[in-house]
């Protein structure tokens, strides 16, 4: 393995917590003891000094059906609120048809702003379910992890682009 950062092999096991399940799941009953574990190791680089884990768990486990829903953290929507006034009114206050991306969309709650600000809002978020929790309370959201071949496949610009609480 080479550090994330700067591409060092000298890196030294700083703490091991053995094999872990994934965090963020609701297991049914069928489904206890026969979770997948994962290492969970904290390296230290020795040249640049990052603490970094030496091992990661692929996107589709991680993000593909994860149940955090950010519109129920209420201090969490009142700050995207202020994002989204924020946005508008020191950019676009006076564009016409406004639009903003939101990467990782989640539930929709950024993009519900923007909605009540006259935005044309599209949410891109890569869980199955919260993708369609987003489209039924009338956020548009294609479910899809965000990268090169999605931007290409979106067909358009947007005004603005949001990414809060992505990696």
């Amino acid at each position: 393995m080479q550090c994330r950062v700067c591409d060092s092999t000298r890196l030294e096991l700083a703490i091991d917590l053995g094999e872990q399940p994934w965090c963020n799941n609701f297991l049914t009953r069928e489904q206890v003891g026969r979770e997948p574990y994962y290492p969970l190791r904290v390296v230290h680089c020795q040249d640049c000094g990052t603490a970094q884990l030496d091992y990661t768990v692929k996107k589709e486990v991680m993000f593909g059906d994860h149940t955090y829903l950010s519109g129920v953290t209420t201090s969490l929507s009142d700050h995207f609120a202020q994002v989204a006034a924020e946005v508008d009114g020191r950019f676009f206050k006076a564009v016409p048809g406004k639009s903003v991306l939101d990467i990782g969309s989640n539930d929709g709650t950024q993009l519900k702003h923007f909605q009540k600000l006259g935005y044309d809002v599209l949410g891109v978020e890569s869980s199955k379910t919260t993708a369609q929790i987003a489209g039924a309370a009338g956020v548009p959201t294609l479910n899809a992890f965000f990268n090169a071949e999605t931007a290409r496949a979106l067909g358009r610009k947007f005004h603005a682009i949001n990414a809060a609480g992505v990696f």
